[in-house]
């Protein structure tokens, strides 16, 4: 199943993206961030699902935090944080529910107290204590746990999202260890602690791989054998770029040899409809 996410159209309510996606003729969207809060985005979401047949699967930021943005950070050991991160996650699933939605997956969390507008950011401004990781990774644990209890309570099966670090971070702290799940190993570690089905972002694990001086087709390949939930877009190594894919793009034929029916792909091209239908279509290809 090939998904595309809200986050290609850029609007100000989700509503209006998922009407251009569904208008453009995809029928399978991911729910996911960039997007205002506003009351009656259940009732205009169910609507359009019925309106266009749609599919929904949630994700992450979605839905949008009632209170401002805010990095959802399970590991953060500054309780508010880990708190507000932890009830909006639990919203999160029961807006799946709600949505019909059976899967729903959230990012990994950070080893330090990250500001929505650090994400992704070139320029640096702020350098920020580092967490004890130990204790950090213990924090998600528990979140974690209580967080999969009302997932299997709802009948969702729960995804975290590989992490993402850039050079850029890296040398700013002097250090790639500042979140979690940045690689397989860290995936094998956690999975030691917990029952946790891993979300590949093929996008996040080029540039942290890059980063961390790993080889990314190996990485990949560990990866995919075992996620049966994939993103996917395509960058520079360098920062997470969210590029249209083609049939040139590296990482596709390891992603053919681990493909089964029952994997779900999403999209996440924020290079315009003509990149997102473009790239639709390779995977509509590949993937079936």
């Amino acid at each position: 199943m090939i998904y595309v996410s809200s986050s290609c159209i850029k609007a100000q309510y989700i509503k209006q993206s998922v009407k251009t996606l569904a208008e453009s003729g995809f029928g399978c969207i991911e729910l996911s961030g960039g997007s205002e809060y506003y009351p009656q985005i259940l009732e205009d979401l169910l609507e359009l699902k019925e309106k266009y047949n749609l599919q929904f699967a949630c994700h992450n930021y979605f839905p949008p935090p009632k209170n401002g943005d805010f990095v959802i950070n399970l590991a953060s050991l500054d309780s508010a944080v880990f708190e507000r991160s932890l009830e909006h996650l639990h919203t999160a699933l029961e807006y799946s529910h709600k949505l019909g939605s059976a899967y729903f997956g959230f990012h990994a969390g950070f080893f330090l107290p990250l500001h929505s507008n650090e994400l992704g950011a070139l320029e640096l401004r702020n350098k920020h204590r580092i967490y004890n990781k130990h204790k950090a990774i213990e924090q998600f644990i528990k979140g974690y746990r209580l967080l999969d209890s009302s997932a299997k309570r709802l009948g969702i099966t729960l995804y975290i999202e590989n992490n993402v670090i850039s050079t850029a971070y890296a040398n700013k702290y002097g250090t790639w260890d500042l979140a979690m799940l940045l690689c397989l190993e860290d995936l094998l570690k956690l999975q030691d602690s917990i029952d946790c089905k891993l979300l590949l972002d093929v996008g996040h694990l080029k540039v942290s791989a890059y980063t961390m001086d790993r080889d990314f087709m190996s990485e990949l390949k560990g990866c995919a054998r075992v996620a049966d939930y994939i993103h996917l877009s395509d960058n520079n190594s360098l920062s997470d770029e969210n590029k249209y894919i083609s049939m040139e793009s590296e990482f596709l034929p390891t992603l053919v040899s681990f493909h089964h029916s029952q994997k779900i792909y999403t999209l996440e091209v924020y290079s315009g409809l003509d990149s997102l239908r473009k790239s639709y279509e390779v995977a509509k290809a590949i993937f079936g």
